[in-house]
């Protein structure tokens, strides 16, 4: 038996190295042939602070296009009147000020840095929270954090990375540093509102602490903002940003996928908003009936926001990620296929790997590692190389099929793109970004690479409101597991 074990962990060994000479081919690609239209979120972003600076509204048109032109040459080349928005609130902005305050190009490495030392600061914090190997939670959260956020310059893994800390705090009892957590992980409201809303009712002494951080967030807005603009936020900028997204293919929302099954926009707006209403409810509900039931305080916060970000009315792949915490401790606590079967497909944004056929390297690797894991149970598999095999064909087909797809689609989107009339400095940046998404055409893989992300968000949705719901008769508690040595 164990020269059995020893000659599978000896072809486990010989995969990987061959994966790991390949990822360095890929890295070395990336630098010869850097990515062109990759990061323009943070150029938004970036301009937006910088408006900031010049008194302006970072969420008009002007002068936002202008500098998005200037910092985003490649973007502008192929679309020149499109500006891409910021719909992040004032106060969100404000944090941005400081590396608006520098030269772009050393604001972008450093944002690179930022979003590097948070993907570790998430691994640390799942091997903490769940028990996992360090290892492993890096192969279970490394891609899904860093593949789309990289390649979308997304703010994501900042406010996961405070999330996951806050769980640890408030295990801790921690309370202090908690709300402190929790106020600066609301730079992206939508992701964690429902975790500060669960934490605020479960834990009286998080309450004062909580609605302190909110005034301090309005106060910035307003300061940030002025009064009328920060009030505009909440009643014109953000039903105007999420009109302008129905129709990105970027979307994982409920709202999209409702209206590519022919549903009205506003209608699919409408149901997507009360689904997440729905959902954050059931989540706050669901993470206090297992804090009761295990006397574990992360639950207040990773059921949550995991919850907000299934479905919804505007979700895009990097905010998924919010999930792969809770589904790390739940396969930690409960390994069985469903569970493990969420994990996987969450620790692999297939949607990423077809956008940019060299992450089907790294994604290769993280499924090989997985499955040598002994937890798993597939290392036999794993071995013969049956699995990873199969696995990266299909994502170099499907990238060819997608490129193929999109290659004649793109002319005929710039040609369209190029005659947009400008809206003019006062109007709202969702204008040109509203008629870009609507050239979007639909692909055939749009609908496995939708379904592939709602699925193992809705089998984490089922597994942790069953947990939480049961009682102690159906089945043993999830008790915290002890913390593992095992790489």
């Amino acid at each position: 038996m164990k020269a059995e074990v020893l000659q599978l962990d000896r072809r486990i060994g010989i995969l990987l190295a061959v994966l790991c000479g390949l990822a360095i081919g890929v890295f070395t690609y990336t630098l010869i042939h850097p990515l062109q239209l990759a990061g323009y979120d943070f150029e938004a972003f970036w301009c937006g602070a910088k408006a900031l600076l010049q008194h302006a509204s970072p969420y008009a048109n002007e002068p936002l296009h202008t500098c998005e032109a200037t910092t985003l040459p490649a973007f502008f080349v192929h679309y020149p009147q499109v500006t891409v928005p910021v719909p992040l609130p004032g106060y969100a902005i404000a944090l941005f000020m400081p590396l608006a305050l520098v030269p772009f190009a050393i604001a972008r490495v450093v944002w690179l840095v930022l979003q590097i030392v948070c993907a570790l600061v998430i691994v640390r914090g799942i091997a903490k929270l769940s028990g996992m190997p360090p290892l492993t939670a890096l192969a279970a959260s490394a891609l899904a954090v860093l593949g789309p956020a990289v390649l979308e310059g997304a703010l994501s893994p900042i406010p996961i990375a405070l999330t996951v800390c806050a769980a640890l705090a408030l295990r801790r009892r921690q309370w202090n540093a908690a709300a402190v957590l929790l106020g600066f992980a609301m730079i992206e409201p939508h992701m964690v509102l429902p975790a500060c809303v669960a934490v605020f009712l479960a834990i009286p002494q998080m309450r004062l602490r909580l609605l302190a951080a909110g005034a301090g967030a309005a106060a910035v807005m307003l300061a940030a903002l002025g009064p009328h603009v920060a009030l505009s936020y909440f009643t014109a900028v953000l039903p105007l940003h999420a009109a302008s997204e129905v129709n990105n293919l970027g979307q994982l929302s409920l709202t999209a996928l409702l209206y590519h099954l022919g549903a009205a926009p506003a209608l699919a707006l409408r149901l997507g908003s009360l689904q997440y209403v729905l959902l954050a409810l059931l989540g706050v509900f669901a993470a206090r009936a297992l804090y009761l039931k295990d006397d574990d305080r992360s639950w207040l916060v990773l059921l949550p926001a995991a919850f907000a970000v299934t479905g919804g009315a505007f979700i895009h792949l990097d905010e998924v990620a919010m999930a792969v915490p809770l589904a790390c401790v739940i396969v930690m606590r409960r390994p069985n296929a469903l569970s493990i079967l969420a994990l996987f497909m969450l620790a692999l944004p297939v949607a990423s790997v077809l956008d940019w056929l060299p992450l089907c390297v790294p994604a290769a690797m993280l499924c090989v590692w997985l499955m040598a894991r002994p937890e798993f149970h597939l290392r036999a598999l794993t071995a013969n190389g049956l699995l990873p095999a199969a696995a990266v064909l299909l994502i170099m087909g499907g990238a060819f099929a997608l490129h193929s797809l999109a290659a004649a689609h793109a002319q005929q989107t710039v040609t369209h793109v190029v005659r947009f009339a400008n809206p003019g400095g006062a109007a709202s940046a969702s204008v040109t970004w509203f008629a870009y998404n609507a050239l979007a055409t639909m692909t055939p893989l749009w609908w496995p690479r939708e379904m592939w992300t709602l699925l193992p968000l809705a089998i984490l949705v089922g597994l942790s409101v069953r947990e939480s719901f049961a009682g102690e008769a159906a089945g043993a508690r999830w008790a915290r597991p002890a913390q593992r040595a095992i790489l």
